[in-house]
């Protein structure tokens, strides 16, 4: 028997701008119909596009709504037919996404490990399919209490919409009497640590931290502020475009005697459609 029309329902997580972009899984490539059902708090609908299209090995339609002001609302609903069409109706929002940039955006110095300022260095590897990305070394200069932006940004991510692993690791050390080589070593070695789909406990972090740099002890003031890592699914980001939020904050390692006090860092790194 014939599908009837589906009525479709997505929210701001298929916003670009002023457009709600999203593709329906059917199983046809007929072409297709689409109608608007429902709009809650979204702005005035301009336009309506339906066309039929091919995804990830899936076939159905890829439907466009262009509004008048930026797509904020809590629903739109859109009637949808196409001949042939068996389902499962599955939407996938934003459908022309590629790929992922980790954009590591903010750090809140709460406390300083050194008396002064802190000369921080930043790195940052994600793991995704096996393959590690990395960005950094990177001086981000002296810094007292108080937020900045580190720069750190690692484009192109082949992040899947499925159950894949995607494994990230943070670091920022106060660094005065370094290059700085060894804060993406050890982010490269941290986000290696154990299977793919597990996070490194702190006594795993804290044996990297030997590896890379012989120790920890460090001189003067120098040493970490911020070892994190965390583990998310290529399918908990793409559920949350347009952006997958790491953020947190770290006390940092016991600073030698003469030191400021323990640091205190507040991080936060945006994964956003490249």
């Amino acid at each position: 028997m014939p599908v009837p029309a589906q009525r479709i329902t997505v929210d701001a997580h298929a916003a670009v701008g002023n457009v709600l972009d999203f593709f329906v899984a059917t199983g046809s490539l007929e072409t297709p119909i689409a109608t608007l059902a429902d709009n809650n708090r979204f702005p005035s609908v301009r336009a309506l596009y339906a066309r039929a299209m091919a995804l990830s090995g899936q076939n159905g339609i890829h439907v466009t709504v262009v509004l008048d002001a930026a797509a904020n609302g809590l629903g739109l609903a859109v009637n949808i037919y196409q001949p042939d069409m068996v389902g499962d109706f599955t939407v996938v929002p934003r459908p022309n996404i590629t790929s992922f940039n980790a954009n590591f955006f903010s750090i809140n110095i709460l406390n300083t490990r050194s008396r002064g300022e802190d000369t921080v260095w930043v790195s940052m590897a994600v793991k995704v399919g096996g393959k590690v990305y990395t960005a950094g070394p990177v001086d981000a200069g002296d810094h007292n209490n108080g937020m900045f932006n580190p720069g750190v940004v690692i484009g192109g991510l082949p992040i899947p919409n499925d159950a894949s692993p995607v494994k990230t690791s943070i670091v920022v050390m106060n660094l005065g009497n370094s290059n700085g080589q060894g804060v993406i070593d050890l982010a490269t070695d941290i986000v290696e640590i154990g299977a793919d789909a597990i996070l490194p406990g702190a006594g795993d972090i804290l044996n990297a931290v030997t590896t890379v740099f012989g120790g920890l002890i460090f001189p003067n003031c120098d040493g970490p502020c911020i070892l994190r890592a965390d583990l998310a699914t290529g399918a908990q980001i793409w559920g949350t475009v347009p952006s997958y939020l790491v953020q947190g904050s770290d006390s940092g390692y016991d600073s030698p005697a003469g030191c400021g006090s323990n640091s205190i860092y507040q991080y936060a790194v945006s994964f956003d459609p490249a």
